[in-house]
């Protein structure tokens, strides 16, 4: 049997004992701080999936909360264990190198492992552990008050609900007396995300339009025109089919009940530079001064070294495009480069700068991002699509 050890997204109610060790380059340390890891078998239908780095769904105590695989192991420490239930993402959120990095500084700043591993992750991917609410015996419903016949209607109708939700107006007595009396149960789960990847339905032919197809809807005016604009432009996005020839959701359903048309959701990036336009620059001949330095940093480089540079200069004395040639010459390497800008208000003109030297290469996650366009730079990043 195979075991994970993994760190629960969960504030735990006794203080964590930390006990002194090192931690190996690898990262393969066994039991972190003790307290603030658990093994979990895994189970045969997860045994070829589950990876190091993986999100995963597991039941702690009486709750289900997520959990972040460590790394893999033939042996556990412990007898008894529960299984892993699911994998929450089918990518791993956490590189090897970064699990190690975590590893390190829970054990350098005495932190609690799980926070050092959330500073790693996107806003948003954090699921809390909440109370369910769904029904109960049906025997138990038997003379209800108005008031609690509505509250289980709405149950009926939506279970399982947030408890939160369902108590928001001020029925926790009901709900509670309901609950006392089996009418109701309760359970935990885990909070819906609050991201995911974002889609847009997007509308293409299936077949070949004709003379006989066009017969077929000449009482369908609307379809029409649909077929026409498809014929003429390939798939598009619904939006944009209502945009330029009107209809509705209805019509393209209808079409697609005829077997006319193909509906499907495609992924949409939410790029925050979506909308701008960059003009690429090429790199400005050196002044002696950024020459000079330009060549210790490159000789650096060249050489596999990782020495510390300062470099000195007043506003607009070109350390910029010291930076920017820096980062070509390890994107050349096949590496890739971090550009950390110290105020947020300097984002815009850094963004302009770097995206005009790199098009198409550079994300730029920030705290005044939304959720979901910083949760697709992360995304982006994971994939190795940006350098």
């Amino acid at each position: 049997m195979k075991y994970a050890e993994v760190v629960v997204n969960h504030r735990l109610r006794r203080r964590p004992v930390f006990r002194p060790h090192s931690v190996p380059p690898d990262g393969d340390a066994g039991p972190e701080p003790r307290g603030l890891t658990f093994f979990y078998h895994i189970p045969p239908g997860l045994e070829k999936r589950l990876e190091p780095g993986h999100l995963v769904r597991v039941s702690f105590g009486q709750r289900w909360v997520q959990a972040i695989v460590l790394r893999l192991s033939d042996t556990s420490p412990v007898q008894k264990t529960k299984p892993i239930s699911a994998i929450l993402d089918p990518e791993p959120v956490l590189s090897p190198a970064q699990i190690a990095l975590a590893r390190w500084m829970s054990t350098y700043y005495v932190a609690p492992l799980i926070e050092c591993v959330k500073l790693m992750l996107p806003p948003g991917i954090s699921r809390a552990s909440i109370l369910f609410i769904e029904l109960g015996s049906p025997s138990a419903s038997e003379h209800l008050t108005p008031e609690e016949r509505a509250v289980v209607e709405r149950v009926r109708r939506d279970q399982p609900i947030p408890l939160d939700r369902l108590t928001r107006d001020g029925g926790k007595k009901v709900v509670a007396r309901l609950l006392d009396r089996g009418v109701l149960t309760q359970r935990y789960g885990l909070k819906p995300p609050r991201i995911s990847p974002k889609t847009q339905r997007v509308a293409r032919l299936a077949v070949e339009p004709d003379d006989a197809l066009f017969e077929e809807l000449s009482r369908a005016p609307a379809q029409t025109a649909i077929v026409e604009l498809l014929a003429e432009e390939g798939p598009l996005p619904a939006s944009e089919i209502y945009e330029t020839v009107g209809g509705s959701s209805a019509t393209l359903k209808a079409l697609e009940d005829k077997g006319i048309v193909v509906l499907e959701d495609q992924e949409v990036w939410r790029d925050p530079l979506e909308g701008k336009t960059f003009t690429p620059d090429e790199p400005p001949a050196l002044t002696p001064d950024q020459q000079a330095a330009w060549e210790s940093i490159c000789n650096a480089m060249r050489n596999w070294q990782s020495p510390t540079f300062l470099l000195h200069g007043v506003t607009g004395s070109g350390k910029t495009e010291i930076y920017l040639r820096a980062i070509a010459e390890v994107l050349g390497q096949g590496r890739q480069a971090l550009v950390l800008v110290p105020e947020i208000s300097l984002t815009p003109q850094t963004v302009r700068r770097f995206a005009a030297r790199f098009p198409g290469l550079v994300p730029v996650p920030h705290s005044a991002l939304g959720v979901g366009a910083g949760y697709d730079e992360w995304r982006r990043a994971r994939a190795g699509d940006v350098d």
